[in-house]
């Protein structure tokens, strides 16, 4: 039932074609001013933020207390972030978070939309069905082992 999301999000560094310019041949960048510029030691290149968000159930139909209705993914509120360097695999597995995923957490479920960032909407605000819904996932949430206990299946 549990599953896995991923969103990358790259870090581009700021800079101004005026503020530097590139000296070929050199892994460095060159600021223009007197007696020829000052050279700057580059700093390696960003890599990319991969966040991966555990699954709970797959994209369906959510449908609002008022009869509105969106597709998302219910997810955990647990989260893992990880810095990946432009030399590594963005997609590859993440370390899950130690312990059992929270499905509701201060009367709230996360949703995420088309891969973008998630939300958090009320419980109360969702149809009696999606409520139902969520209770049955966070009733099997809770009845699944927790690695590292004694006997909860190491």
């Amino acid at each position: 039932m549990l599953g896995v999301a991923v969103a990358l999000a790259t870090d581009v560094p700021a800079r101004s074609a005026d503020e530097m310019q590139r000296h070929p041949g050199f892994d460095r960048d060159v600021i223009p001013g007197g007696g020829g510029g000052a050279a700057v030691e580059r700093p390696p290149p960003p890599g990319q933020r991969v966040t991966t968000y555990i699954t709970l159930l797959p994209e369906r139909e959510w449908t609002h207390v008022d009869g509105r209705t969106i597709r998302a993914r219910l997810i955990a509120f647990e989260d893992h972030v990880a810095e990946v360097a432009h030399d590594e695999e963005a997609g590859r597995e993440a370390t899950p978070p130690a312990g059992r995923p929270t499905v509701v957490k201060d009367g709230k479920v996360r949703l995420l939309v088309g891969g973008r960032e998630p939300s958090e909407i009320s419980l109360d605000l969702l149809s009696k069905e999606d409520q139902e819904e969520v209770a049955r996932v966070k009733t099997a949430v809770e009845n699944l082992p927790v690695p590292g206990r004694p006997g909860d299946g190491e």
